[in-house]
């Protein structure tokens, strides 16, 4: 499934406007989400809340979506998944979306407004990117999500405990 949907975003991402001579570097999307670092290894820039200027690693997307891209959820307050499955899977009930095609996602990043033109909360940041930055982010999402999880399957998880030599024995059995 994972490798399905690796296929059905790639295919997403060719059909942005991005020259076929030039390659995008998932390493600097990845530099991008996780540190906010631009490819010209400059901080990026954002705006929150209307008016509050952030630079570099308080724009990481990691930040609020986490390493995992998986979100987070405080209180009241829900940072959404931002992985690849995740955009591309429309959603129902409180928090309905449609699904974000390359386009409508650059559009979410630079200018606040979900795939269906509703206003993201204003804590999402609105991102200054340049061109080259902004694809090797959107690259990034796309793959976001799609490696598999060692130690995880459809039947088994796989768990591992530390024991250290002066354990005692019944703790070591445990």
């Amino acid at each position: 499934a994972a490798r399905f949907v690796s296929a059905c975003l790639a295919v997403a991402a060719s059909s942005a406007s991005v020259p076929a001579t030039e390659l995008i570097d998932v390493e600097a999307g990845r530099q991008i989400y996780l540190y906010g670092i631009g490819s010209a290894n400059q901080p990026i820039r954002a705006t929150v809340q209307g008016d509050i200027p952030i630079e570099g690693k308080a724009a990481a997307c990691a930040n609020c979506h986490q390493r995992s891209g998986l979100g987070t959820a405080e209180a009241a307050r829900r940072t959404p998944a931002i992985t690849g499955v995740a955009l591309l899977t429309p959603r129902e009930g409180a928090a309905a979306r449609s699904r974000y095609s390359t386009e409508l996602l650059a559009r979410a990043i630079t200018t606040g407004l979900t795939s269906d033109g509703a206003p993201l909360d204003r804590l999402m940041p609105r991102y200054a990117l340049s061109d080259v930055d902004l694809r090797a982010l959107l690259q990034y999402l796309t793959q976001l999500g799609t490696a598999e999880t060692p130690g995880v399957s459809d039947a088994e998880l796989q768990l591992a405990t530390i024991i250290y030599d002066g354990a005692p024995r019944a703790q070591q059995r445990a």
